[in-house]
């Protein structure tokens, strides 16, 4: 086949040689009867003049005889993403380059156009035939509903069909900023109940995806107003209908998690720079980024951080605080519904339902069974000292510092008549030792000098006292964390000094 240049072709959307070369490797390798289209997300993105880094391709072909020359042609890896619906995937090994992905699909129906329709919402079924540039395939207007900025399913069906589409949905209409039409309300609201019999990964991906946009507490106002979360989470159920009595007017359990996640997406924009300029304008963020904006790029670092390669360290935190209780008010909650189960036991059966993985959920547990342990520090102490720095992060480990952000949140979601100011200032204090530990003093408070072991310790214990060698060893740590022991010989004389042997049976 004759491969043209296709920039005159491809609308208005820039062409680069790295994207070009993909096109050409794409076309060499079809036979002479087989057809190729771009679609999906890759066309809506073209048209919205988006950079493209996943490749949505539908096939007439055999997809895996075309997937394997195409991979082989760009050095790339493949698999079978599903070998019933013919899906395969292509990965590029070289993770700096231009592209990450090729998904190639086999052709629904008997054309292009039955296979568009198919899909999901409008702004999806559109297709360019790679052979042809010079116009778009759209049997159901998706480039005007991209123009009117409306979210339009394909079919009344589409959501029912397959009710994942939702959340996927759900979160398209955020990030483009597009108004679901009525009828298309309808049908995902028809299609909700299903949800419930949905693999609990594909729900568990979409449920992180809608909570990794650029303000995740949007998401979660839609996925509550379409009763997604009563039914994936019914615990969410009973606090609202459990009053908070510590608030002036009717709030439950429920306003105030909504309104300490809201506080928590603010506190995380303001700390990675996001609302620099308009953060400062309001007291309580103004004294945020006094106390703590000088952690800003190392708080960046920190979000960037990916527990598991395909879902971020942010949108799990998210997930936390929805199934986390957030008791935390000098009030008392009315007792009217008393929890079946701990707030641990809770998120961990949550957690495991919607298959975390191990370091994911035993990262979200430390925040949720620690939740009140900063709140505790602060009214007990102005101020922490390199040992209780120590010993805070020897018990959160790196999830101290999302802790640091939800205590705060807390605290700013306060429904007290009064704001604690004095609770808050401490707060701020203390987020800010931390944080200088962690980030600053690492090799000071977070791992300080051992300086003896076990041998060493054996020689100034009684036998039946080695079984508290462990403990001596953090004693000894806490006191260096606090500048107390400069080396070897300090440490010894420590324990030397306050060491008593157990008495005699």
């Amino acid at each position: 086949r004759k491969i043209q240049s296709r920039q005159e072709y491809l609308m208005d959307y820039p062409v680069n040689q790295n994207l070009q070369e993909i096109f050409d490797v794409l076309l060499l390798n079809l036979g002479e009867s087989d057809k190729l289209f771009l679609v999906g997300g890759m066309v809506r993105d073209m048209l919205l003049s988006q950079p493209i880094h996943d490749f949505d391709l539908v096939y007439s072909g055999d997809v895996r005889n075309y997937a394997i020359k195409v991979a082989n042609s760009l050095g790339a890896a493949f698999f079978m993403l599903n070998d019933k619906y013919q899906t395969a995937r292509i990965i590029n090994r070289n993770t700096n380059d231009y592209w990450k992905n090729i998904d190639i699909i086999q052709m629904r129906g008997n054309s292009i156009d039955e296979d568009l329709i198919l899909r999901d919402i409008t702004i999806n079924a559109m297709g360019i035939d790679i052979e042809d540039f010079s116009k778009l395939i759209d049997p159901l207007s998706g480039a005007l509903h991209l123009r009117q900025k409306m979210l339009v399913s394909c079919l009344p069906n589409s959501f029912t069909d397959d009710p994942i589409r939702i959340l996927r949905a759900l979160r398209q209409s955020i990030s483009f900023g597009l108004r679901i039409e009525p009828k298309s309300i309808k049908y995902i609201k028809q299609a909700v109940p299903f949800l419930k019999d949905a693999s609990p990964e594909r729900i568990r991906d979409e449920l992180f995806r809608n909570l990794d946009i650029s303000n995740p507490s949007i998401s979660i106002k839609l996925l509550d107003y379409f009763g997604i979360l009563d039914l994936l989470f019914p615990e969410i159920i009973e606090q609202k209908y459990i009053n908070l009595e510590s608030s002036e007017k009717t709030t439950t359990k429920w306003d105030q998690k909504v309104s300490v996640i809201n506080k928590a997406v603010m506190l995380e924009k303001l700390l990675t720079g996001d609302l620099l300029n308009k953060g400062s304008e309001n007291l309580r963020s103004s004294q945020v980024l006094v106390y703590l904006g000088r952690f800003r790029s190392d708080l960046k670092k920190f979000i960037d951080v990916h527990l598991h390669p395909d879902r971020s360290l942010l949108s799990l935190f998210y997930l936390t605080l929805l199934l986390c209780e957030h008791n935390y008010s000098s009030g008392n909650l009315m007792d009217i519904h008393p929890p079946k189960l701990s707030n641990s036991q809770s998120f961990d059966n949550y957690a495991r339902k919607l298959v975390l993985s191990n370091k994911e959920r035993n990262f979200a547990l430390k925040i949720v069974e620690n939740h009140d342990q900063l709140h505790k520090l602060a009214y007990e102490k102005e101020d922490l000292t390199g040992g209780d720095v120590y010993q805070y992060f020897r018990s959160l480990g790196s999830a101290g510092i999302l802790l640091c952000i939800l205590t705060l949140a807390e605290t700013l979601a306060s429904t007290e008549e009064i704001f604690p100011e004095k609770q808050y200032l401490r707060e701020l204090q203390i987020s800010r030792t931390l944080l200088t530990g962690y980030f600053q003093k690492e090799d000071v408070w977070i791992n300080p000098p051992q300086w003896v072991d076990g041998h060493d310790l054996t020689k100034i214990f009684i036998p039946k006292d080695k079984v508290l060698i462990g403990d001596w060893i953090e004693r000894v740590r806490i006191a260096s964390a606090n500048g107390l022991l400069k080396n070897k010989i300090d440490a010894i004389r420590f324990v030397v000094e306050n060491y008593s042997p157990s008495p005699n049976d």
